[in-house]
């Protein structure tokens, strides 16, 4: 079983019709990737060319059961082959691609918190992502992604593969073909992963938003976690918060400030300065709260040595001292590393300054107060945390033309990236042969070729059921939407 949780999934591409938002001659334009043409046989009784696309790479992105299909920005991405196979429907043989027709791939990332408004985003490409089709083929190599995951919200990306007709005056391209890859987790540089897991298990504990329902849940201490080992239900008291911090069977305890402070009031409380914070709303108190401690954490610079005093913090935490000595130093242990530059720790009240209030007013209406509005912005707040938490990481790549480990440009061997399957060979597609279509082109003289050419763009279409535009060897027909 173990072996065959580690192959992985099949690389399908699918297709794509939904909008893209990207710039062009920087300008921000969306594209419809729904196909607007299709091809036809100029006779209208003849049956219409067979068209097939084939999407092949030299080798496997990364696979991992925990990150999916991912990669890192500083790779050149594996060499990707693109073949529009035409046959004639009657002979199957190899027809000519049609002129300006071009293969465009993107790296895109989808909007999702947008119901209404669905749709892809070009967050850009390093290298040449633009080929025009010769002999219905075209090959990308050397490209690279231009931003990671951890820049975008920790959203994964797609590939994006265009096959369009646009001619120099055409504003938006006539869009054959449009399929869109499986989601991309793309990093920065090799130790981004790993810096990543350590900062999720510090956060996700300490500072990061915790889920509202921690809040009415009902938490037990059990010490050998075993079910039928003696339970000890916890209650907000000073002895409820040392069984909930010291609980072996709790693994993910939640060490955030505002849930200590709501879940254990009686005995814990969270103070914020009225003197730097004078807008006392909840909801602008939490987003303070959550964004100061979100970049503290983040940061690399000792939390320890800020040389501030509890009149300089923005919040402050206070804890019950317990008058046992073991349970004060446990307590205290657990906590002490949510002490940052905006939020301090204190276990008597003597040492609160007096320009700090308490954020529930001290009642238990002013706790459930406070509960209802975290149930409101928890959302807000999580996203929030991840914008602030990727762009402290990586600051240093907005602008960059070459993460540090680039060194010079990467074309990795098959020994020197993993990949999830062997080499795929590419052959070249066979030069398609003389038919009854390209014949009859060649017959005509470049004058008459000229005005075909032309026809597709200037030429009106005939009044019939299937308004056709004469190309190569073929007509192509707009798909009226």
């Amino acid at each position: 079983m173990s072996a065959q949780q580690n192959i992985p999934p099949k690389w399908d591409w699918i297709p794509c019709n939904y909008n893209l938002k990207t710039e062009v001659k920087k300008k921000v334009v969306v594209w419809n990737l729904q196909p607007a043409i299709v091809l036809t046989n100029p006779n209208e009784e003849g049956p219409d060319p067979h068209v097939k696309l084939y999407i092949d790479t030299e080798k496997s992105l990364q696979y991992t059961d925990e990150l999916g299909w991912n990669w890192h920005k500083s790779w050149n991405l594996p060499n990707i082959s693109v073949r529009l196979e035409i046959k004639d429907a009657q002979t199957n043989e190899s027809l000519l691609s049609p002129k300006n027709l071009y293969a465009h791939i993107f790296a895109v990332k989808a909007v999702i918190d947008q119901p209404d408004n669905f749709h892809l985003v070009d967050v850009g490409i390093r290298g040449t992502s633009k080929l025009e089709l010769v002999n219905g083929q075209a090959f990308f190599q050397a490209i690279k992604f231009f931003s990671t995951s951890y820049n975008n919200e920790g959203v994964k990306f797609h590939l994006v593969l265009c096959i369009y007709i646009m001619n120099e005056d055409d504003d938006v391209p006539k869009i054959l073909n449009a399929t869109i890859s499986p989601p991309i987790f793309v990093d920065s540089r090799k130790s981004a992963r790993d810096s990543q897991i350590m900062l999720e298990k510090k956060m996700s504990s300490f500072v990061e938003p915790f889920l509202p329902e921690n809040l009415d849940r009902a938490f037990i201490k059990r010490e050998n976690k075993k079910k039928n080992d003696t339970e000890i239900k916890i209650f907000n008291t000073l002895d409820g918060l040392f069984n909930y911090l010291t609980a072996p069977n709790i693994r993910h305890k939640v060490k955030h400030p505002l849930f200590l402070a709501l879940k254990f009031s009686y005995c814990v409380k969270l103070f914020y300065n009225n003197q730097i914070l004078q807008q006392n709303k909840n909801e602008q108190l939490l987003e303070q709260l959550q964004k100061k401690l979100t970049k503290e954490h983040c940061s690399n610079k000792p939390l320890n040595s800020t040389g501030s005093t509890l009149d300089d913090k923005f919040f402050i935490l206070y804890v019950e001292e317990s008058p046992d000595n073991f349970k004060h130093k446990k307590i205290n242990e657990a906590i002490e590393s949510l002490a940052c530059p905006s939020l301090g720790i204190i276990f008597s009240l003597n040492r609160l300054p007096p320009i700090f209030d308490d954020i529930t007013g001290g009642t238990q209406e002013g706790v459930n107060e406070m509960i209802s509005t975290y149930r409101k912005c928890y959302s807000n707040l999580l996203a929030a945390a991840k914008m602030i938490r990727s762009s402290e990481i990586y600051e240093d790549e907005d602008g960059e033309s070459m993460s540090e480990d680039d060194g010079e440009q990467e074309s990795f061997s098959e020994d020197e990236v993993p990949s999830s399957q062997p080499v795929k060979k590419i052959k070249p597609n066979p030069p398609a042969r003389e038919t009854k279509y390209n014949k009859k082109q060649a017959n005509n003289d470049s004058e008459e070729e000229s005005e075909e050419d032309n026809a597709y763009q200037e030429k009106p279409a005939p009044k019939t059921n299937k308004p056709v535009f004469t190309s190569f060897f073929f007509f192509v027909k707009q798909i009226n939407t």
